[in-house]
């Protein structure tokens, strides 16, 4: 099984570019809300947990739950049978740390009507851009702040205790620095889910260790997310404020020179190119004001420029194009003075 970890939504209005196309109308009309299952509140809310009950669950969330057990909530002892299982299960169920971060998670999130609705788009776009017909389960789980994101083949899972809010007051005492803590936000569920899917399926691992091709790898994803979120602002999809994106559009010129100049571009040195990639409060080296992952958000633009100039007639020629020196070439990127 191959997966990927990524350690009430609500739309931020944005005027869509050429880059973002609407959906289609007969696409909206026939949308059906994504079934999401809860497995936080089925374990959680439940009785005191018996091998007979455990197969129960079992039944309802299949390979979810030993990829629970064994990854998500690693278990401490072999899982001979049933029993054995179902009493760490309990230990963890009925810890008190658990029981508040849960009540946190319910109180939140008392429905995920909204996320269910917005994802029955996104897998329909799925389907329409890039025809995946068959999209995956899709399970909520809490891990005491492990894991925010999970995808696998067949499921994408949300760790719904890592978006319980900037202000969450568990976050300052697991020391998240501020921009960690910025993205915690239910804003973030949608674009996390479907950054983590776009790493499923394009992988990183065939990316070279080049900035161009690390940026346009990161701007691809950026489009694939704003394809599929159309109405999302530019701001969220970079995990950027507004100050932080207006920074970077006024200073795009300057961002872009400062590569070349500093001959970064094609720089195949980790130590130099990472910078731009890595997260954290700033970029390094760069002015007061500068966010981090320069990179994602010169990536996005190379991208939009390519599309733009090319025109490519289906989403998949474009995530299919691996060739990030063609791609700069084609764009004719330059950034208005």
């Amino acid at each position: 099984m191959f997966i990927v970890f990524v350690g009430v939504f609500c739309w931020q209005c944005n005027t869509p570019s050429n880059n973002r196309p609407m959906p289609p109308a007969e696409v909206i009309d026939t949308l059906k809300p994504v079934n999401i299952l809860r497995f936080e509140k089925d374990l959680i809310q439940s009785d005191t947990l018996t091998a007979t009950s455990l197969a129960m669950l079992r039944n309802k969330y299949g390979e979810f739950l030993p990829l629970f057990c064994k990854r998500i909530c690693p278990i401490p002892m072999n899982m001979a049978n049933d029993t054995i299982l179902a009493l760490q299960l309990n230990r963890f169920k009925f810890d008190n740390d658990i029981k508040t971060i849960y009540a946190s998670v319910d109180s939140v999130y008392p429905n995920l009507n909204v996320i269910a609705a917005e994802l029955a788009q996104v897998f329909a776009l799925q389907k329409l851009y890039l025809q995946i017909s068959k999209p995956p389960a899709v399970i909520t789980f809490l891990s005491a702040f492990n894991y925010a994101m999970i995808t696998t083949d067949t499921m994408l899972l949300i760790g719904l205790d890592k978006y319980l809010g900037s202000d969450c007051p568990f976050y300052p005492g697991m020391n998240y620095p501020a921009f960690i803590t910025k993205r915690l936000r239910s804003e973030y569920i949608l674009p996390n889910a479907i950054n983590a899917m776009y790493q499923r399926d394009y992988s990183l691992d065939s990316v070279k260790d080049e900035l161009l091709a690390q940026v346009v790898y990161y701007g691809k994803m950026m489009q694939y997310t704003a394809h599929l979120l159309p109405q999302l602002a530019d701001s969220i999809i970079l995990g950027y404020s507004k100050a932080e994106l207006d920074w970077c559009l006024q200073n795009e010129t300057k961002i872009w020179t400062a590569l070349i100049e500093q001959q970064l571009l094609y720089s195949t040195n980790p130590k130099q190119f990472l910078k731009l990639i890595n997260d954290g409060p700033t970029t390094q080296g760069f002015p007061d004001g500068a966010p981090a992952r320069l990179g994602y958000f010169v990536g996005w633009q190379i991208v939009k420029a390519y599309i733009n100039k090319t025109q490519p007639d289906s989403m998949q020629k474009w995530l299919n194009e691996s060739d990030a020196q063609k791609i700069l070439l084609q764009s004719q990127y330059k950034p208005n003075k």
